[in-house]
């Protein structure tokens, strides 16, 4: 038995191997018609920004610099009057004890008297030469108004508060001082001296005299 012819063979056709370059020609256009559309949509954005008003600047601060708002000092607000003076005295008293430390500094003594109490060099505003409670208040009042300041504040103790615990006969005194920075007795003097002036030295004596706050 014979073998078969062999089959003819043909060579490939002449575009067998140009057909992927063909694709890939194809492949690279569309990729740059890709890119020059995203260019363009890109470009059409930008223009229509342009026609956009733009946004209004903010000024800055400049860093460093801190504007602050000055705020009032705090005040202790006056508890209003009674109507009964004994109780404004009493409440004024507890008022000056705590705000003294009594460690033997100096004062100035403005004022001592109990109801009852006669002093001939002073009066009340009634004119009169003996001081009720209501006339102690008012002196202790007016003094702290016309004599209190930061440095050297005017209050009110029992003269049972500090001391040897002083009394006249069967009655404590309600004392008026002002305190403060006194570092000696000639200090008290030169303050007493510019806070009254026109007095002659008698009335000076009795109205501003030095004493110390030792503790009783």
């Amino acid at each position: 038995m014979s073998n078969p012819p062999p089959e003819p063979w043909y060579p490939p056709p002449a575009n067998a191997s140009a057909a992927p370059s063909g694709r890939r020609v194809l492949i690279v256009v569309l990729a740059a018609v890709a890119v020059l559309g995203a260019a363009a949509t890109a470009g059409v954005l930008v223009l229509g920004h342009r026609d956009t008003p733009p946004a209004p600047s903010v000024r800055k601060q400049p860093v460093g610099i801190v504007t602050t708002v000055a705020t009032p000092l705090a005040t202790t607000p006056q508890a209003e009057p009674t109507g009964d003076p004994l109780a404004d005295l009493e409440r004024l008293s507890a008022e000056g004890r705590a705000q003294v430390a009594l460690r033997g500094q100096f004062a100035a003594q403005l004022a001592s008297k109990y109801p009852g109490i006669s002093d001939p060099l002073q009066t009340t505003e009634s004119g009169s030469h003996t001081f009720a409670a209501a006339d102690i208040l008012a002196e202790h009042n007016r003094l702290r108004d016309a004599h209190s300041s930061d440095a050297h504040p005017v209050i009110l103790l029992k003269s049972t508060d500090y001391g040897k615990r002083q009394k006249v006969g069967t009655h404590f005194l309600w004392v008026t001082f002002a305190v403060g920075n006194f570092p000696d007795r000639q200090s008290v003097l030169d303050w007493c001296a510019q806070q009254f002036t026109g007095l002659s030295a008698g009335e000076l004596a009795n109205q501003c005299a030095v004493r110390r706050l030792l503790s009783p």
